[in-house]
């Protein structure tokens, strides 16, 4: 069965941001949302979450601001289904109740900040001093979901440290980096939430600084907007493999770049395209001494062109 839940972030700072600080962002959710299937089957031993998809629904600029929604593709063993929880009810529904419109967008900051403290250990050392403020965030959001879903902050919390810890050091520090980043432009804001702040503008700022983190696994990024890009392979089934492209017009040379689709894409309309007018961010890596461009991604598109 499908589930749909909407999630919502907004970054309160006034500042005018630009394609790759969307991109970053909308990467950021992309790659944090895979990490709920792991933790809703370890809170609720029985249910097989067998895939999630994000779309964004809206977007506003002065403060960045996103609506999403998020669908989970569940099926449950027979015996979860006897077991009568508010959880297990709700996922069991014909539609989520209001109350737990906020569920997926706990269980992301959850991932969020846990994997802040868990990329501070890993890159400050063990005898660091705890980052205080990214704790007490996390503490608040934990009891404030524990409440949500009628489920021990414990439980909770032993659900996220499996499902982060169970993926590289290199894949949360590029999700947690990418979703701290515009709220770092221009110093600190905090994020809300449905007008509610989640997290305030100290644990933005506790978070490590790109500088300070000093790491090569997040390669070079640079925004081509509005630009002409060929569809030389393509999944009409996914968006992040299977497909490939160029710039015709020669921004960028190359005969073939992997290439990938925002969460503001639907697949249908660029399936049977053979060119697309876009806004893409290159990511670019480094080989030997030499940075190479190595894959597109496809933030917006402009027209198709068949």
């Amino acid at each position: 069965m499908e589930q749909i839940f909407p999630h919502r972030i907004e970054y309160t700072n006034q500042e005018q941001f630009s394609l790759k600080d969307i991109s970053d962002s909308l990467l950021a959710q992309q790659a944090l949302v895979d990490y709920l299937p792991k933790l809703l089957s370890e809170l609720l031993p029985g249910l097989e979450v067998g895939r999630v998809k994000i779309a964004l629904n809206s977007a506003k600029t002065g403060s960045l601001k996103q609506e999403f929604w998020v669908a989970f593709f569940l099926s449950f063993q027979s015996e979860l289904q006897d077991e009568v929880t508010d959880l297990v009810t709700m996922l069991t529904g014909v539609n989520v109740p209001e109350e737990y419109d906020t569920l997926v967008t706990l269980l992301i900051l959850l991932v969020v900040l846990y994997g802040s403290k868990f990329v501070w250990k890993k890159f400050r050392g063990d005898t660091a001093p705890a980052p205080s403020q990214i704790n007490g965030n996390y503490n608040t959001i934990l009891n404030l979901t524990a409440t949500t879903i009628n489920i021990e902050p414990e439980a909770i919390s032993k659900a996220v440290e499996k499902s982060v810890s169970s993926r590289s050091i290199k894949k949360i520090t590029q999700a947690t980096s990418r979703f701290f980043r515009p709220a770092k432009k221009g110093g600190a804001a905090a994020i809300q939430s449905g007008g509610t702040e989640l997290i305030t503008e100290e644990a933005v700022r506790e978070y490590p600084s790109e500088a300070e983190l000093s790491i090569d696994n997040e390669n070079d990024i640079e925004a081509y907007p509005d630009v002409k890009i060929e569809i030389l392979a393509l999944d009409r089934q996914k968006r992040g493999v299977g497909w490939a492209g160029r710039f015709p017009d020669g921004e960028i040379e190359s005969k073939r770049l992997a290439m990938d689709l925002s969460p503001t894409i639907e697949l249908e309309n660029v399936s049977t395209a053979k060119f697309v007018q876009a806004d893409t961010v290159v990511e670019f890596k480094k080989k030997n001494d030499e940075t190479i461009p190595w894959k597109i991604h496809l933030v917006r598109i402009i027209k198709v062109i068949e």
